[in-house]
């Protein structure tokens, strides 16, 4: 009988068990049974600390939480990882912006440059495929880290609903981890394959990463969104009935940050673009009350040779757009610091 689901494509459950907590092998195997079984019998400490059946990172998991439960980093050290992919895409933007105003290519009076042209010339083009690729590759090590850390926690409590409901949310876990391994990837290759003037192959290619950036990134939001309401949901119809498989999700969602961030996430997946859309558009109304339109401003004086092929205020808003929506992803995935820190804290625990 299958065991536990299927996530990309692998099945998961006692094989994972045994080769991240050999001990707890017999508590998986009686879960396979029933749901009612698996709530009765694992006890809290027998959390799966790999979700995937894959050798390599069941003793990733086992190598991660034996260093950290002797040396006691662990929950910080987690935190530095999503902490340290959102800091490198902000200083490497930043900087490319301050050397693009410095450069020939600037245009006077364009405020929210695409982020894209600002890794297309030289010297900030080398620091634009640098920093997004290292950015992105921080990014997915902290989805991996989300796998090895918070999944377990949260899935451990599918044992208290019936079979058809932890299909569902192993299928959600597994879009959530797949789209943000997307997203990295995206960020990765608009990063490395940098725009050009002059429509190529690498164009397409810059193109094709960013939108999986976007696409990956809005799936994986919804999946997470959902996953953890669900999780939510089942602990709070349980109340405070002592539920064994249950314990460690109450626990990681009852931490006050975890809270904060999830309230967070929720907030850039469902108002925060239109709050990107609306602020352009309120300043556009709000100039055109007061008479001070696009076309009444005495407009800077701009090379012809660099005169865009649409008004400075359209492109500044379709930028500043682009910048926030840009920013708010990556504080999106930022957030799952405060995941990180609790699951790891639990890990590590006496």
């Amino acid at each position: 009988q299958a065991v536990s689901g299927v996530i990309g494509g692998r099945l998961l459950g006692p094989l994972s068990l045994a080769m991240a907590h050999p001990k707890a092998a017999p508590h998986a195997a009686a879960s396979s049974s029933s749901p009612s079984a698996d709530a009765a019998a694992a006890p809290p400490n027998a959390l799966p600390t790999a979700m995937s059946a894959s050798p390599w990172k069941a003793q990733l998991s086992v190598a991660l939480l034996g260093f950290g439960r002797r040396h006691r980093w662990l929950p910080w050290a987690v935190v530095l990882v999503p902490s340290a992919s959102m800091a490198t895409v902000l200083v490497t933007v930043v900087t490319c912006l301050r050397w693009w105003r410095s450069g020939p290519h600037f245009v006077p009076g364009l405020v929210f440059p695409a982020i894209s042209e600002l890794g297309v010339a030289a010297p900030e083009k080398l620091l634009y495929q640098v920093g997004f690729g290292l950015g992105g590759a921080l990014m997915s090590a902290g989805i991996l880290l989300f796998e090895l850390l918070v999944a377990p926690q949260l899935m451990h409590s599918s044992a208290a609903s019936e079979r058809p409901q932890q299909a569902k949310e192993r299928a959600l876990l597994e879009n959530l981890l797949f789209w943000g391994h997307a997203a990295a990837a995206g960020v990765s290759l608009q990063g490395v394959f940098t725009l050009e003037h002059t429509i190529s192959s690498q164009c397409f290619v810059h193109w094709g990463g960013a939108m999986l950036f976007m696409g990956g990134a809005m799936q994986h939001a919804k999946a997470s969104a959902e996953l953890y309401e669900i999780i939510s949901a089942r602990i709070s119809a349980l109340g405070c009935a002592s539920v064994p498989c249950v314990a460690a999700a109450r626990r990681l969602l009852a931490d006050g940050a975890v809270a904060l961030a999830v309230r967070l996430r929720h907030f850039i997946l469902n108002y925060a673009s239109m709050v990107l859309f609306g602020i352009p558009l309120l300043a556009q109304f709000v100039l055109a009350m007061l008479g001070a339109g696009p076309e009444q401003p005495e407009q800077p004086v701009v090379d012809p040779r660099k005169e865009p092929p649409i008004d400075l205020s359209t492109m500044n808003m379709m930028g500043f757009m682009q910048w926030g929506i840009i920013l708010q992803f990556a504080v999106y995935f930022c957030t799952y610091a405060a995941d990180l820190r609790a699951a790891a804290s639990a890990e590590v625990a006496p």
